[in-house]
């Protein structure tokens, strides 16, 4: 069809409105009404379309026979349950919408794209099935002060509280950068998630890494917002001023049971002085039950948080009042991000002891993994002999550790298979005694996907766990 005035040679029709669904948003399929049905090659047929497959979209459920690819304004209640989201524009929540995001699920930015919620935001995963946030390009995200390789973060900015909570849970964060100037606080700051005159949201249970801002390398809380940040890992985060972990200005958030660890302050202000992992100004933070530990930081890993919040937690360098502790955490391995608690933990029942009890009914144990003493008790009433962990990290790209905890002495071989049953690795581990332990698996020469990682006891119990392998 041409717009053009003229003859129409071999069937064409000119001078008419095509009548297409919504250009405007990206969707150029026929209405009902148009007069192209029909016209065109013959070997097509006309059904009625959906914006489904769009780029643009405004609201839907995604399932695995759907496109995957998403971006715009979501501006009716939405659920993602694909197993990868592909986000190749900014995305808007628009107020009174939802967006929920299933277990197991990856959502990878093709750009540096951002989520901006002004409605509810739901991404809850569990301890089997985690969602991940992430990047499909890293190349440049070395450049640390510069906006390449990443993807634009989380924003909650004056989200409306008329919304129901927004949750945050089981969710694994990286590759993120978001920068922002202390002359426009509305402009927020945390690489991963940032929250700006807002305090309906819980973040849970969740991993942050290699995520950047100049304030707030993984979160940052400004300006009359009290969000519940609670029993995250963050690790290897940056700040460019202050703040590696966390940064809270003007605000209220409650920080309670998160392990801080090895997040960097890349000061390239010679007027900022200052480096702390938990960055606290002008704020009321309530500080409890955190293990912030080996963070590089200039003079403490805490910085002008207030005395009175800051109660049982396990710091390095800091004050031994209120329950707080100054000795070294004792994680099994940190070195390769095996954050569970040593036997010999001082952070063990040092939590205060009027917060809820750990999973084993003792006093809550600082930081975000709790060491399970169900060990010490009469063994006649642990059913099962292994339990299984999660391996850190996943997806992952070369290799990961599997952890594993044993409830007696037992033989443990490791078994790998990938999704068509073919085993693909096997190691004897021998013989372990009770507690937790961990494997360092190399992956180089696999393909990349989904893989199910066994460990089998001498009885011949089975306990098997799914990682994803990026190469």
């Amino acid at each position: 069809m041409w717009e053009e005035a003229g003859s129409a040679p071999n069937n064409n029709i000119i001078g008419i409105d095509p009548i297409l669904n919504d250009p405007m948003n990206g969707d150029y399929s026929l209405s009902e009404n148009s007069p192209a049905i029909g016209y065109g090659c013959l070997s097509f047929t006309y059904k009625k379309s959906s914006p489904i497959n769009s780029v643009k979209i405004n609201g839907l459920r995604l399932t695995s026979s759907q496109n995957e690819r998403v971006g715009g304004k979501i501006s009716i209640d939405t659920i993602w349950d694909q197993d990868t989201i592909k986000v190749m524009d900014n995305i808007l929540i628009e107020n009174g919408t939802t967006l929920s995001i299933n277990p197991g699920t990856t959502v990878e930015f093709y750009g540096d794209y951002k989520i901006d919620v002004k409605g509810q935001f739901l991404a809850q995963g569990n301890s089997d099935n985690n969602i991940y946030f992430t990047v499909n390009d890293t190349t440049g995200f070395g450049m640390i002060n510069q906006r390449l390789g990443c993807w634009g973060g989380i924003q909650f900015h004056n989200t409306s509280s008329a919304n129901d909570s927004s949750k945050i849970e089981y969710c694994n964060f990286q590759f993120s950068k978001h920068f922002t100037d202390l002359a426009r606080l509305e402009d927020g700051c945390g690489g991963a998630i940032s929250v700006y005159n807002f305090s309906k949201l819980m973040i849970s249970n969740s991993i942050f890494k290699n995520n950047v801002s100049n304030f707030g390398g993984a979160i940052g809380v400004v300006f009359d917002s009290n969000p519940l940040i609670y029993k995250n890992l963050m690790i290897e985060n940056y700040a460019l001023k202050n703040g590696s972990a966390i940064t809270a200005m003007y605000s209220y958030p409650k920080i309670i049971g998160n392990t801080i660890y090895n997040n960097i302050n890349y000061n390239f202000d010679p007027t900022v002085e200052e480096r702390s992992a938990v960055f606290s100004f002008i704020s009321k933070a309530t500080i409890k039950e955190n293990i912030i530990y080996n963070n590089f930081s200039n003079p403490g890993q805490m910085r002008h948080n207030k005395l009175y919040y800051t109660t049982y937690n396990s710091v390095e360098g800091y004050l031994q009042e209120n329950g707080n502790i100054i000795s070294d955490p004792l994680f099994i391995d940190p070195e390769n991000h095996n954050f569970n608690l040593d036997q010999q933990s001082p952070c063990i029942d040092a939590g205060d002891p009027l917060s809820p009890f750990d999973l084993d009914n003792t006093i809550a144990d600082i930081g975000c993994y709790y060491y399970d003493q169900i060990v010490d008790v009469d063994e006649a009433i642990v059913i099962d002999e292994c339990r299984i962990i999660q391996n850190y990290p996943n997806p992952f790209n070369g290799s990961t550790i599997i952890s594993y905890k044993l409830y007696r002495e037992n033989s443990v071989k490791l078994e790998i298979y990938n999704t068509n049953g073919e085993l693909v690795f096997i190691y004897d581990l021998q013989r372990k005694f009770a507690g937790i332990h961990s494997f360092n698996f190399d992956a180089e020469n696999l393909n990349s996907g989904v893989y199910f990682y066994s460990i089998i006891l001498d009885n011949g119990d089975r306990y098997t766990n799914k990682m994803i392998y990026i190469k």
